[in-house]
């Protein structure tokens, strides 16, 4: 016998209302019970089971996504809000340049860096790297971008950036290493 719980749910009475060919197995397993016709009934519904829960992931997924979507575009056009007085004296140039961020990241790593470590060791050896070292450390750790994107705004390869930051990891563990 079929389980009774799983013949009354919705799931088994919808697809016995859309799928004619089940509807036709069922009520001939109804009238004349065999095995081989009770396997093939659980056959089939386990199909349509793993689809309902497939529709049910992408259903989520989808729903997941424009919110997070959602999110991005309503942060994005917060954060890019243009208030600009209009001046007839300034340029383009003059408008879109911030003078504050000539500040240059390593100034500002420096400034940051005992803050950002407790060990003054590895701090220092963030300090001894070459500009390229903190460009690729700034970009993969603080400003989270991929190794290609990275690369192409520095106009090198990506296989350059994966050197670079093997090399910047690897002089790091040596630090780490060397303490303990």
């Amino acid at each position: 016998m079929i389980n009774e719980k799983i013949v009354k749910s919705e799931i088994f009475q919808k697809k016995l209302r859309e799928d004619g060919e089940f509807e036709e197995l069922y009520l001939d397993y109804l009238l004349n019970p065999t095995h081989i016709k009770k396997e093939r009934l659980n056959e089939i519904y386990k199909q349509f089971e793993k689809q309902i829960i497939a529709l049910q992931y992408l259903r989520k997924m989808i729903f997941f996504e424009a919110k997070r979507f959602d999110k991005k575009v309503r942060r994005a056009s917060n954060h890019f809000s243009l208030d600009v007085e209009y001046d007839e004296n300034l340029t383009f140039i003059d408008v879109i340049k911030d003078d504050n961020a000539e500040t240059s990241f390593n100034n500002v790593f420096e400034r940051e860096l005992k803050e950002i470590f407790s060990d003054e060791e590895l701090a220092r050896e963030i300090l001894s790297m070459t500009e390229k070292q903190k460009e690729v450390l700034h970009g993969l750790y603080v400003a989270a971008l991929t190794e290609a994107v990275l690369a192409q705004q520095l106009g090198v390869t990506q296989q350059a950036i994966s050197k670079t930051h093997k090399r910047i990891i690897s002089r790091l563990k040596k630090v780490v290493d060397e303490k303990w």
